[in-house]
């Protein structure tokens, strides 16, 4: 170390200590509880007309998605934030959740209106499947709710003690579903 430093603490001062502290400050808050005990993340979300899996030429379990584009002039979006069909229609939710291997746990998926005179409101109990298994790609999962009036709506992705992993924003317009597009996930 005299080579680089003059000082031979200061590289235990500038790096191992703090770097100790750290891990000891993160271990105290997950004892605690209050950190989450498995980092998830949400890699993908999207709003589709439908879903469906499929098997690929390997025999791997695929889901087929079908979604509204985005209008030409939106050309860095993939996706349409307003989405269109008839009253009572379902779209629906997919997301691919990233987990440690051998995770086995439930997400919800908490849908919500924004009601003009209450603001956000809660559209029934948050629905909760189960998530195991997965992969390099992560866990994919996804859920429906009916669209009732048009307005704004947005689907949270909660643990299963409430945390929020993410959210879509969408708008929901009454009228005849325009042309849609699939892709393989």
């Amino acid at each position: 170390f005299d080579r680089y430093t003059k000082d031979p603490n200061w590289t235990f001062r500038r790096a191992v200590t703090p770097g100790l502290v750290l891990q000891g400050v993160l271990l105290s808050l997950y004892t605690l509880g209050a950190i989450p005990p498995v980092p998830l993340s949400l890699k993908h979300i999207g709003i589709y007309s439908s879903v469906g899996s499929v098997k690929d030429e390997k025999g791997r379990k695929r889901y087929e998605l079908t979604y509204q584009p985005a209008p030409f002039w939106e050309f860095w979006a993939k996706q349409n934030d307003t989405w269109v069909g008839p009253l009572d229609s379902k779209p629906i939710v997919f997301v691919r959740i990233f987990a440690p291997t051998k995770f086995n746990d439930q997400v919800r998926f908490a849908w919500e209106y924004d009601d003009p005179d209450k603001g956000w409101t809660a559209r029934g109990a948050p629905f909760s499947t189960s998530l195991s298994g997965g992969g390099e790609e992560g866990y994919r999962t996804y859920a429906n709710s009916t669209m009732h009036k048009p307005g704004k709506y947005r689907v949270r992705v909660l643990t299963q003690d409430g945390r929020e992993i993410g959210r879509k924003s969408f708008t929901f317009e009454e009228g005849e579903a325009p042309p849609t597009e699939t892709e393989l996930d």
